[in-house]
């Protein structure tokens, strides 16, 4: 009880209280603050849809861009409001009239709540898929996607609408309901009929089966194996089912409630659009020609611009899709839609701009210092003896101590540096690589038996993608260790010890069940002090733990039942998405005569049985 009273007193908002409800554990007086998603009350067309009291349990993480259409037929007012990465309202549309459209450039995760004219909550949206989504609030519904209701959508079967005038129909007139049907069964409403009559006097390419429930008849019609319409009868005619037909939207600026602009004004996103460093979409406005992914499209119509708090976005209308546009205050160009080839799939491509160097620094033993560089990619730090080198020609790739996406290369022939390349994930830079200036100032400053050096004096360097600018490495040394010994366990031994686990429901509550691996041989492969991998097995039990590690940090820990990978009884797994830490929580100490592993508190996920996770602990020792 005085949790509960501690808890409830922290209450100051009733997005406070709505917090509270969904996710307060009695056991615990800060689960106020450690709170669980709130639950979508229906999912269409890759949105989520959550009730207002969902507010403050629905919050924004980092993904993919898309954009939104808002599109007010209330007949007032409305305002829209991001939910942050804390789950707090950020305004971004105040009073949007009846009648307009506010386009918005998000990110899939990002919630949006809406409220009405006196600012009462109408709903909560979030999009789960990286395509671009049209919300329609209407005076009585909101419409998801391409106009789907909650009422009208179907989840199996095929969608029909019932017409009649009798009085004594069971369905009304106008009424939506979902058939699933072949000539053997006919499922609605939660039953399923059997054993239809087939009519023989229908011939093809139609026919028709009459199913009985109760006194009424329903008699369904297939044009060529497809659902023509359903006749439902009693001692006489009471009315007819026939298929909705989605009649496909073409897309106008008009349709958009967007301005109609002209090709000229889309010069500035002329160019390349990639993706992972591929060419996903062009923009050509001297020829009207737009292509994704090689497939070409003639662009009919620009629609734009529609200003945003975080930049500009423009819609390109084309023959074969549409394309949305969109540059941030800061010069970031994205393009975005489905592809031409195959509108089942979605791309997302950013367009390469000159960037902006003004970092200088200065290097050491350990670190490259710039001149004229990127601001976020200022220097390269590294630690000395991790790097890893190839012969004929040699080749030295040294990692970022603090980013794991950049590294530095370089190779070396006849003695003198031949070619240097340096990289992260947004930057690339080179000399020496095809018909890239060749590489200056690099020379080999000391060649003994335990390292080589690499000396670095105002070397210019340029950046791959043409339209960026170079830089100058001004100072500093790239040091290869050259004989590292490994560390090592024989291939094969035994081992001993046990590690248990103990079962719980996602929810958090124990299912009573648990277990234990208790070994007797292991396998290991590798360098402890570069990548390995580990097997722990219990052969009377048929279990086995895998264990990978690199740079001394685990990668992956799993747990099968059975001596064959490929077809585990089960499979436990050491995942991310359910523990953060969770491969934080396994140590190997390395000893002169045996090794020990120890699990302190790991959460494993059931792979299988994902309804179930286990707490693993215990030790095993393992003898070198």
């Amino acid at each position: 009880m005085s949790n509960f009273y501690a808890s409830f007193l922290n209450l100051q908002t009733i997005v406070d209280f709505n917090r509270w409800y969904g996710g307060f554990n009695i056991a615990n007086k800060e689960s106020v603050k450690n709170y669980t998603d709130a639950v979508p009350i229906r999912t269409v067309d890759g949105v989520e849809e959550y009730a207002c009291s969902g507010e403050g349990r629905i919050k924004s993480s980092q993904s993919d861009g898309i954009s939104m259409d808002f599109i007010n037929q209330r007949g007032s007012n409305m305002s829209i409001y991001w939910l942050d990465y804390n789950a707090k309202r950020v305004s971004y549309r105040q009073n949007l009239p009846t009648g307009q459209t506010h386009s918005q450039g998000t990110f899939v995760t990002h919630p949006w709540l809406i409220t009405d004219s006196t600012g009462t909550c109408i709903g909560i949206y979030r999009p789960i898929t990286k395509t671009n989504k049209t919300l329609t609030f209407k005076s009585n519904e909101v419409l998801l996607g391409n106009g789907n209701s909650q009422a009208t959508s179907c989840t199996t079967g095929v969608e029909t609408t019932f017409a009649t005038t009798a009085t004594n129909a069971p369905f009304t007139n106008g009424q939506k309901v979902c058939f699933d049907a072949t000539t053997t069964t006919l499922a609605f409403n939660s039953k399923t009929l059997t054993n239809p009559v087939k009519n023989t006097v229908v011939q093809a390419p139609y026919s028709a089966y009459a199913f009985k429930d109760g006194s009424y008849s329903y008699e369904v019609i297939f044009n060529n194996n497809a659902l023509y319409e359903i006749n439902l009868s009693l001692t006489s005619f009471l009315g007819q089912f026939t298929p909705v037909v989605t009649v496909p939207t073409i897309a106008t600026c008009a349709s958009k409630n967007l301005p109609v602009a002209t090709l000229s004004s889309l010069a500035d996103y002329n160019g390349d659009y990639k993706d992972a460093g591929t060419v996903v979409f062009n923009l050509n406005t001297s020829t009207a020609k737009a292509s994704v992914k090689g497939t070409e499209a003639n662009i009919k119509e620009v629609c734009g611009p529609n200003n945003q708090s975080n930049g500009t976005n423009h819609v390109v209308i084309t023959d074969k899709g549409e394309v949305t546009l969109f540059k941030t205050t800061t010069n970031v160009y994205s393009a975005e839609g489905k592809e031409f080839a195959d509108n089942t799939k979605v791309f997302y491509g950013e367009k390469a701009t000159a960037i902006t160097n003004t970092c200088s620094s200065k290097g050491n033993d350990s670190k490259l210092g710039f001149t004229n560089a990127p601001n976020d990619f200022c220097s390269f730090s590294y630690t000395y003896g991790t790097s890893t080198a190839i012969s004929s020609p040699d080749i030295y790739t040294f990692k970022d101590s603090t980013d794991p996406m950049a590294n530095a290369k370089v190779t070396v022939l006849n003695g003198s540096v031949q070619s240097f390349q340096l990289e992260n994930s947004k930057y690339a830079y080179a000399c020496g690589v095809g018909n890239m200036p060749a590489c200056v100032g690099i020379t080999i400053q000391n060649n003994t038996n335990s390292n080589i050096e690499f000396k670095f004096a105002n070397v210019q360097v340029a950046n791959v993608d043409s339209t960026k600018q170079g830089m100058i490495i001004d100072s500093g040394l790239l040091m290869h260790k050259k004989s590292v010994t490994a560390t090592t366990l024989a291939a094969t031994g035994t081992a001993s010890g046990t590690v248990t686990n103990v079962q719980y429901n996602k929810d958090g509550s124990a299912t009573g069940g648990s277990g234990a691996v208790s070994a007797n041989t292991y396998q290991f492969s590798g360098d402890i002090n570069t990548s390995y991998v580990l097997k722990i097995n219990d052969t009377v039990r048929g279990l086995r733990y895998e264990l990978t590690n690199a740079n001394n940090k685990f990668t992956s820990i799993n747990l099968y039942s059975g001596a064959n990978t490929a077809t585990p009884l089960f499979v436990y797994t050491c995942d991310m998405t359910g523990d953060t830490s969770c491969l934080d929580k396994v140590s190997l100490t390395k000893g002169t005569t045996s090794s020990t592993l120890v699990f302190n508190n790991m959460k494993l996920r059931g792979v299988y049985q994902s309804q179930y996770d286990s707490i693993i602990n215990g030790q095993f020792t393992l003898n070198n």
